[in-house]
């Protein structure tokens, strides 16, 4: 639990949104949680963005492209190092682990833990299988930071571009919420959430 929880922070915990990406981050107060929207374009056929998309074993590939640096060159604390499918599951729908390191010294570090987000839905491209046209993705398991966190990404497009669209809301544990302010949240969460993104649009630029 308590590694869970250091990893979660060190997740949240980064600098400024990444370039290119656009995002908008309200707080809902009847919620008490953050919703942030965003998108970004790529400049690939809609039909590439959904095959990559729906080949959920190959986003050990792309997904954590220089996360473990600040853009200063700085290493985090948590290490980032593999995103691993688990087809099955409830639903059917299969998960994401992903296995991290904490870079400290014991008891405090620790090598090869988990992160699980359940996969919440899949959208497929009709006509074609192996493409996802929108996929959502929830936290899982207990948090002792984090109440609930969700993300949804979409594309839309034609043969001559795509728009990826995304939407997270984060719900953190009442003490945390209380130092999370909106400009710590946008310099922390969009920033994570962006990278992942920016990864996505220099992997979908570079496939055949």
């Amino acid at each position: 639990m308590i590694r869970l929880a250091f990893a979660l922070f060190a997740l949240l915990a980064t600098p400024a949104a990444a370039e290119r990406v656009v995002t908008r981050t309200v707080y809902d107060d009847d919620r008490e949680m953050f919703v942030t929207t965003g998108e970004v374009t790529l400049d690939v056929p809609f039909e590439t963005v959904a095959r990559v998309a729906g080949a959920f074993d190959r986003y050990r590939a792309w997904a954590l492209v220089d996360i473990n640096r600040r853009p200063s060159g700085k290493p985090f604390i948590t290490q980032f190092h593999d995103v691993r499918y688990l087809p099955g599951g409830a639903g059917g729908r299969g998960a994401f682990d992903l296995v991290y390191d904490v870079d400290l010294v014991w008891p405090f570090g620790s090598e090869g833990d988990i992160i699980r987000f359940a996969v919440a839905e899949v959208r497929r491209v009709p006509g074609a299988p192996d493409a996802v046209q929108r996929l959502a993705v929830q936290l899982g398991g207990d948090s002792a930071l984090i109440e609930r966190f969700d993300l949804a990404l979409w594309a839309s497009g034609d043969a001559k571009g795509s728009v990826v669209r995304f939407k997270s809301e984060t719900r953190f544990v009442g003490i945390v919420d209380t130092f999370f302010s909106m400009s710590v949240y946008r310099r922390n969460v969009e920033w994570r959430i962006g990278k992942v993104i920016q990864n996505l649009q220099a992997h979908v630029q570079g496939s055949p």
